[in-house]
């Protein structure tokens, strides 16, 4: 028999797309997985939608919004006490090929050094434009390198590809890379997060795999659109969170160039007579202001 997987979905309000996406995942091919609902504690009446649609479907309904890092811990937790040996964390806001756990798990199998493993992404709005297929960090811009992001897919990626970083709005984690590891440091609550997990899968040994022949769909992120604020100031603190867990002696010194940089250029921003661009440089400095001294987890500022 074929490893067991939970297929785990986060979610947070917006029941109509974890429908679309747990429909989706009902249509897998595989013989050997389940379905695991978390609810971030969705204000609006997503559980009760979830409960009346799908009656026989695990759901954990948690008392608080922890975040991605927290709200997916809760799921690892709960799978891998329930016999999991692989946990496929899963955006809410995919859709998933019918084949792509079946074949995601043949290249896991096919690398024994696996600790992480993603598959093909493309956007849910043009199937035929990559979303991602792994990446690395560009310190000296703070962000992730684009990688193939926005390349048309011209099945130009037929193997398996090995990355440093992967994309979490799909990632499937071996049991015995989750007990080596840990699970995801809540400090970030969300944003940069799974880069630092798959840091730490490379620092204990493993490789992390894109998968190309097992595609998803992404509708690319929803969940922040209306939270600007909120996105600069998580990216600005847990980007330095990170790039001191992770960067060598080299790239940390380049994460120091290119802040200065950011700096000015939100200095700039917050002289604006431009009241979003005012409120875009607030929060820049507030989440650089809160990493140095110490304030990680959930935001608790108004912005």
């Amino acid at each position: 028999m074929n490893p067991k997987v939970s297929v785990n979905i986060l979610t947070w309000n917006q029941p109509v797309d974890t429908i679309e996406c747990i429909e989706s995942c009902q249509k897998i091919d595989y013989d050997n997985y389940e379905i695991l609902v978390i609810d971030n504690h969705s204000v609006d009446n997503s559980v009760e939608l979830f409960r009346k649609r799908f009656p026989n479907m695990r759901i954990i309904q948690n008392k608080d919004n922890f975040g991605y890092a927290g709200g997916n811990n809760v799921g690892i937790k709960f799978a891998l006490e329930y016999g999991a040996e692989y946990v496929l964390i899963l955006n809410n806001d995919t859709t998933v090929e019918p084949d792509f756990l079946k074949k995601m798990i043949e290249g896991v199998k096919e690398h024994p050094r696996t600790g992480m493993a993603a598959p093909k992404v493309l956007y849910y709005d043009d199937r035929e434009v990559i979303n991602s297929l792994g990446t690395t960090i560009d310190w000296l811009r703070l962000r992730p390198f684009l990688g193939y992001c926005n390349q048309r897919n011209n099945g130009q990626f037929p193997n398996v590809l090995k990355k440093d970083i992967l994309v979490g709005c799909a990632l499937l984690v071996s049991k015995e890379t989750i007990e080596r590891i840990g699970v995801i440091d809540e400090k970030f609550f969300i944003f940069h997060e799974e880069a630092d997990w798959c840091f730490r899968s490379l620092k204990n040994g493993f490789e992390n795999i894109v998968v190309p022949n097992a595609v998803i769909y992404h509708k690319a992120s929803k969940t922040m659109r209306k939270f600007s604020e909120l996105t600069h100031y998580y990216s600005s603190r847990n980007f330095l969170y990170m790039a001191h867990r992770n960067a060598s002696f080299g790239n940390l010194i380049k994460v120091y160039i290119g802040l200065c940089y950011l700096v000015l250029k939100h200095l700039v921003f917050l002289l604006s007579k431009d009241p979003a661009n005012r409120k875009m440089a607030k929060a820049f400095f507030l989440g650089i202001w809160d990493f140095f001294t110490g304030k990680m987890g959930k935001c608790q500022r108004t912005l």
